[in-house]
């Protein structure tokens, strides 16, 4: 802890305004920051699972003995009230708005973002053909990229050497007319570049496997 000795002036010293009371309150008169702003749901809102069970006891443990009254409950639950509070003020231009990025620079992106694992975590059924593969003593890698005539990037889930591409299709999500577009131009890419693409869907991984 810093402290002064003899001699020494406060920095504060004949200056006024600045300083908390006790109960650091507002002086009488002083404005809150958050007077009349809108603000909008927490970024935690409606989330579920976020805190540990120790995170979630040291919250508990800090609320006790907190009184809050009627009217303050109130202004909080107005003032939490509106819109998203990352959202862009109405009028407000986003500054990249009709830029458009560099080839140079978006090659760049695409590279950086190759070397990236999505998702991070391999899912149940990646984790299941890895399984099998690994007790058949099949050697694989996981989330290989293979560069499209595009310039984008691509991940398999699992890739075997030289030219064999296995992907784990969850069925909800590859079975939307959406996800197939995505699948078959995916699939048009790697056969150009004479990869062997094998699919196998969530349900048959877990009857089969």
């Amino acid at each position: 802890m810093t402290r002064y000795q003899k001699g020494d002036i406060p920095w504060n010293k004949n200056i006024k305004g600045i300083h908390l009371n006790p109960k650091n309150e507002f002086k009488k008169g002083q404005i809150p920051w958050v007077t009349g702003r809108k603000l909008g749901p927490s970024w935690n809102s409606g989330k579920k699972g976020i805190y540990s069970k120790s995170t979630l006891e040291k919250m508990r443990l800090a609320k006790i003995g907190r009184h809050l009254s009627a009217e303050h409950k109130l202004k909080q639950s107005e003032a939490l009230k509106g819109g998203n509070r990352t959202s862009f003020k109405p009028g407000l231009i986003p500054w990249n708005k009709g830029k458009k990025m560099p080839d140079e620079i978006r090659q760049k992106v695409a590279l950086s973002r190759s070397k990236q694992i999505f998702p991070r975590k391999d899912t149940k059924i990646e984790k299941k053909l890895q399984t099998a593969l690994t007790e058949l003593g099949i050697e694989f890698m996981k989330h290989h990229n293979i560069k499209f005539s595009t310039g984008s990037f691509h991940q398999v889930d699992i890739f075997i050497p030289p030219n064999i591409c296995i992907e784990a299709d969850g069925d909800y999500w590859h079975s939307t007319p959406r996800g197939r577009v995505r699948d078959a131009i995916i699939d048009s890419e790697l056969q150009k570049q004479k990869y062997k693409i094998y699919r196998f869907k969530e349900s048959e991984i877990n009857d089969d496997v």
